[in-house]
């Protein structure tokens, strides 16, 4: 069966939040009536010549996000890892996302119905050693009862918290009663399900002028895609919360529309769903004249459903969503 452009950015390892936005900036750009650019393009797969929506904010928002250059090694020797934020920043605080209740009981969900899922497609997997599967479903196979109890841990300090998560390591070894090496494998596999996000800190200590890295800061979330699969609904985003986010994405774009095209190269955050999430928002409030558009390099189809959403449809004798060759 021939795989959907979704289905391709996830082969490529496209984080499930890039693709999110990269379908909403989509839509945003129906809506307003100018050419579409591809999944590829948006999430920046595909080069294609520089676009012009005459508008300085959205063509900086869609160019190709170059590499981060890794940060200056302090007297210690330790790097500072390229496109970490800095700590009690204003970019940390825009990441953190303290969970509603009835998102918490779904995470919850979630997490036993993961393990339960993964137990049956290894066992599905011993039977039919030849079967297919998809990438999600290869990623399942592997959620351990190790998994399961860090995201629950996890899961708790953030209510505890109220949202600011960043355990190094050994802290969440500690709360697990698992090895430091469980902790990194699972905490990869859970990333890769995108029920945890993550991002690297450092510190400064102005007093000295030097950088140190820190632990990871940890958001985390029930992806639509993921719920579908399991079977489990996806609690609906409180309406002041969606609110507050849209104008908080208004203000931002508001604030960026004022600065010249060196300045937005640098201001701009080195996230794709970030750009994604100001460009549409810039996109959605501007003014722009369809036929100003220099759309030569759009051509995009209707997208068409993904097959990893669609093979639960699929079921073999002894597991949901399972297909044997």
């Amino acid at each position: 069966m021939r795989l959907t452009e979704t289905d391709q950015l996830r082969l490529q390892g496209i984080p499930e939040t890039d693709i999110i936005a990269a379908i909403q900036h989509q839509e945003i750009q129906r809506q307003s009536r100018v050419p579409v650019l591809t999944l590829s393009q948006i999430v920046g797969l595909e080069t294609v010549s520089e676009p012009n929506y005459g508008h300085p904010l959205i063509n900086a928002a869609l160019k190709p996000i170059p590499e981060p250059k890794p940060r200056p090694a302090h007297r210690t020797g330790r790097k500072i890892h390229g496109g970490s934020i800095l700590a009690h920043s204003p970019a940390e605080f825009d990441f953190i996302v303290q969970l509603t209740k009835p998102s918490r009981k779904a995470i919850v969900k979630a997490a036993y119905a993961c393990f339960r899922k993964g137990r049956e497609i290894a066992a599905f997997l011993r039977r039919n050693p030849h079967a297919t599967l998809s990438l999600a479903q290869h990623r399942l196979a592997q959620f351990t009862a190790s998994a399961r109890d860090i995201l629950l841990e996890l899961l708790d300090n953030e209510e505890f918290f109220k949202g600011r998560l960043f355990p190094s390591y050994e802290k969440i070894a500690e709360w697990s009663s698992r090895a430091r090496a469980t902790v990194h494998r699972s905490i990869k596999l859970l990333a890769s399900l995108g029920l945890i996000e993550w991002k690297r800190r450092y510190e400064f200590n102005p007093e000295t002028n030097l950088s140190s890295q820190t632990s990871n800061l940890y958001r985390l979330a029930l992806p639509d895609h993921l719920a579908q699969i399991l079977g489990i609904e996806a609690p609906p985003v409180p309406a002041d919360v969606e609110w507050g986010q849209a104008n908080r994405l208004k203000e931002e774009a508001t604030m960026y529309a004022d600065l010249n095209r060196r300045q937005l190269a640098t201001a701009l955050p080195q996230d794709r769903a970030a750009r994604l999430a100001i460009a549409s928002a810039a996109l959605a409030s501007a003014s722009i004249d369809p036929f100003s558009v220099d759309g030569s390099h759009f051509n995009t189809p209707p997208h068409t459903k993904s097959l990893f959403l669609s093979e639960r449809d699929k079921e073999a004798p002894q597991v949901a969503g399972l297909r044997q060759p």
